[in-house]
């Protein structure tokens, strides 16, 4: 016979069991007994931010390294629709998550109750299933389907609605067993003779590496197997630290502002070969970048639709199935057969070092005529000081075009960022990747309208004594919006003007350490000296109004 707690109680029991150890929230009324039994909880880190959207954007930064959920929480109406831009992230992106929404009273739900909202609804096309729970006695279940949801096929985001009332209710204190996770066919070998017969085919192929961020099992069989076919690999936008930086097969990344030689490399393909989500609209540019004919085979546990569309007159091949599995079987058909390796190898192998030079060389030393700190200059210093284990987070914004260029992702650097383009990313992220990884160094790069977004959660980082470096490249304009609009509407920029922010004194008045970088001299000595300090601190980078082009 088992005791009785209450739903809140229970909540915290299940994460304490399924070994999520954080719990990004900003408190309500409507949550209580959940907050209540946090406190007696010696496992759980609960991290309370000034802003719901800091509580998402953590839990995402936190399942993209752990590549299972954490759990954030708000309140109903006004605090769930803040938290929706971290899920629609997690969403996006395919980060697992669990985001649990404090809910009015049952007997009020369907009433037009102070902030009710009809969450079904709200949450329904940005998640991958809502529940809303309306008996204690469902909540068991619903958090065992939710765990296996948010982590099985399409990874991503679920939503729990939780009524007041129903949290302070008892439920039998039983943790139900696990679900094992998904069973993938056993067709690998299957799909890695084709792939391997396509690659005997192609004269120009290309591997696209849209896997993990912090680099596992799947990025070590795809670097062997780089290394004995001899073709070139590309990260796919956003998922720039999939595959290691350093390796003589790396040609960069994809997206808006990759090197000239990364998008000729797409666009001469004439057979791409593609892990996880490669297929991603601004990887291809929609589709524009990819040539006639092309050859396109996809391989991951879940195929957005989209792919099949943004294949455009390519041809197209998705195979639902395990990475890693398909990846074993490509690396056991290559130690089987040398005679076919060394061929496919002997034909990629010239070109692949030709682009690998190209790329090596493609930093832009010239200095660009400005009374303020010249971005190739401040990226390239940084490329060198931020350290070789580091997690690098970023906002989405134009600044993000000289990241790309500059900051190379090898050894054990790990970058997160929004594939979704959020802007607002970078600084919680930051929180979430160092509360996650605390032994790990975090840098976090924002633009100034971005970094406004979520700049309350300095604070965060400062209570917490998080040890962060914070970058907030300041140009005063929405710079990615400004550069759209000059290349459709030439000097005729609206709206895209923004306010003058000290940042430096900004980050002073919440505790941190602060420094500004005006001019190109100041770069070194700045950095040189952040890096020596310990705790949470702020550099503040003004720049040039004029953005960076797109593409």
């Amino acid at each position: 016979m088992y005791s009785k707690i209450t739903g809140g109680k229970y909540v915290i029991k299940w994460m304490e069991h399924m070994e999520i150890n954080r719990f990004f929230f900003v408190p309500g009324e409507s949550f209580l007994h959940v907050i209540d039994a946090l406190r007696d909880s010696e496992y759980i880190e609960a991290i309370a931010t000034r802003h719901e959207s800091t509580a998402s954007f953590a839990a995402d930064a936190y399942g993209k390294l752990n590549g299972k959920p954490a759990v954030c929480m708000a309140t109903r109406g006004p605090g769930a629709s803040n938290l929706s831009i971290g899920i629609q992230t997690a969403y996006y992106d395919q980060t697992p998550m669990i985001a649990l929404i404090g809910q009015v009273p049952t007997m009020l739900m369907q009433s037009d109750a102070f902030q009710e909202v009809d969450f079904k609804s709200f949450f329904g096309p940005i998640s991958k299933e809502v529940f809303c729970i309306t008996a204690i006695e469902q909540l068991p279940e619903v958090l065992r389907q939710a765990y296996w949801l948010a982590c099985n096929g399409r990874t991503g985001p679920v939503v729990i609605t939780l009524p007041t009332d129903i949290l302070g209710f008892e439920v039998d204190d039983e943790i139900l067993p696990e679900v094992p996770a998904l069973a993938y066919s056993s067709y690998e070998k299957e799909i890695a003779e084709s792939i391997i017969k396509r690659l005997e085919e192609a004269a120009r192929p290309l591997i696209v590496s849209a896997m993990k961020a912090v680099r596992g099992e799947e990025s070590l069989l795809l670097s062997k197997i780089a290394e004995k076919l001899g073709f070139p690999v590309c990260g796919a936008w956003r998922r720039f630290s999939s595959f290691p930086n350093e390796h003589d097969n790396f040609i960069g990344s994809v997206g808006l502002g990759s090197p000239k030689v990364t998008s000729n490399a797409v666009k001469e393909a004439d057979c791409i070969i593609g892990f996880g989500q490669s297929m991603e609209d601004i990887a291809v540019s929609s589709g524009s970048l990819l040539s006639e004919g092309t050859e396109i085979v996809q391989v991951a546990k879940h195929i957005e639709s989209g792919s099949v569309r943004r294949s455009g007159r390519s041809k197209f091949q998705g195979y639902i199935a395990s990475e890693q599995g398909v990846l074993k079987a490509l690396l056991q058909i290559c130690d089987e057969n040398a005679e076919l390796t060394n061929k496919i190898c002997n034909k990629n192998q010239s070109r692949t070092s030709s682009l690998r030079q190209l790329f090596e060389n493609r930093f832009i030393e010239e200095k660009i005529d400005t009374e303020k700190a010249d971005m190739n200059l401040v990226f390239n210093q940084l490329n060198r000081v931020i350290e070789k284990n580091a997690i690098v987070t970023s906002d989405a914004g134009n600044f993000a075009h000289w990241l790309l260029r500059y900051i190379s992702f090898e050894d054990d650097r790990v970058y997160l960022g929004p594939v979704n383009g959020s802007m607002g990313y970078g600084i919680p992220s930051a929180l979430g990747a160092k509360v996650t990884l605390s032994d790990r160094p975090v840098w976090a790069i924002a633009g100034d309208g971005g970094a406004m977004m979520t700049i309350g959660d300095l604070e965060t980082i400062k209570r917490h004594n998080l040890d962060v470096t914070i970058i907030v490249v300041n140009n005063g304009i929405y710079g990615t919006i400004r550069a759209h609009q000059e290349k459709q509407f030439p000097n005729r920029s609206f709206g895209t003007n923004i306010g003058d922010v000290d940042f430096a004194k900004v980050a002073e008045g919440m505790g941190l350490k602060s420094w500004r970088i005006e001019k190109n001299d100041q770069i070194e000595s700045v950095l040189t000296e952040a890096i020596k300090e310990k705790g949470p601190r702020l550099i503040e980078v003004t720049t040039s109004v004029y953005p960076l082009g797109l593409g």
